[in-house]
């Protein structure tokens, strides 16, 4: 059966990469149940440690442990259920898929976030969702800005029309809210930050092979990201680069998307 997740949350932000000599447009999504109220956890780490600085995978430096600490803690959350990441790892290059990334910047983003979101896997209680209904969405304003916001937001509004699932019909359509879609400042959101660290540890396993030797500090918090992830699941993942959701259970996962596929 095809079930949709009712309002999730989904938190986007994106970089970019290279491997094997081609760039790469890398775009992660945090997609949050409901049911989670991940922010209360996110308060609570931040209250205990006493820290409240933004926090960014590429300023982390020995000189500030603290963070570290907080990124450890906050990787921690997504382990506890009712959330997952996916990442899209796209061939930075215009000319492929054209018709569907082509066009105006708008319409790129937009589709690009599509795909991301689509067949999200979220599993809970025994059930694998495959569609998201409604969803929340806030993307990170500096790093997928848009100048044309209102055709990016009607065009995204689209792509989420209702699909044809089994449990909608609990659902009283007049009730529905409109799905949310609004870039935000991330260091408004702890949920954007904990993206934009996610997204560090997968350039790691495709810029330095899984290695970075020139930060200890980063390469500590992606070990900590793959012992949490082993803890899990049991699978004995070593790397990031083209994770499956199907062996971690739809918790994390890493989809390339290139000319090859």
């Amino acid at each position: 059966m095809k079930y949709a997740l009712t309002l999730p949350s989904v938190y986007i932000d994106a970089t970019k990469t290279s491997y094997r000599g081609k760039e790469y447009v890398l775009i992660g999504a945090l997609i949050v149940s409901c049911r989670n109220d991940i922010q209360r956890y996110f308060c609570q780490i931040r209250a205990k440690e006493n820290y409240f600085k933004e926090l960014h995978f590429n300023d982390l430096s020995t000189k500030e442990k603290s963070s570290s600490i907080v990124i450890k803690k906050f990787i921690d959350v997504l382990f506890t259920g009712e959330c997952n990441f996916r990442a899209l790892l796209i061939e930075d290059n215009k000319s492929i898929l054209k018709g569907y990334f082509s066009g105006d910047e708008w319409k790129r983003k937009a589709a690009r976030i599509n795909l991301l979101a689509s067949y999200p896997f979220f599993t809970r209680d025994d059930i694998i969702f495959k569609h998201l209904l409604r969803p929340r969405i806030f993307i990170d304003e500096e790093n997928l800005c848009c100048e044309d916001e209102k055709k990016f937001k009607d065009y995204l509004i689209k792509k989420f029309e209702t699909p044809p699932v089994f449990n909608k019909g609990s659902i009283h359509l007049k009730d529905r809210p409109d799905p949310i879609i609004g870039f935000v400042d991330s260091k408004l959101l702890d949920q954007l930050q904990l993206v934009d660290v996610l997204l560090g540890c997968v350039r790691i396993s495709y810029e330095h092979k899984d290695l970075h030797p020139t930060n200890a500090v980063k390469q500590d918090i992606f070990q900590h990201l793959l012992k949490g992830l082993n803890n899990k699941t049991k699978k004995g993942v070593v790397t990031l680069r083209g994770l499956n959701r199907r062996d971690t259970g739809g918790l994390i996962n890493v989809w390339e998307y290139s000319s090859k596929v």
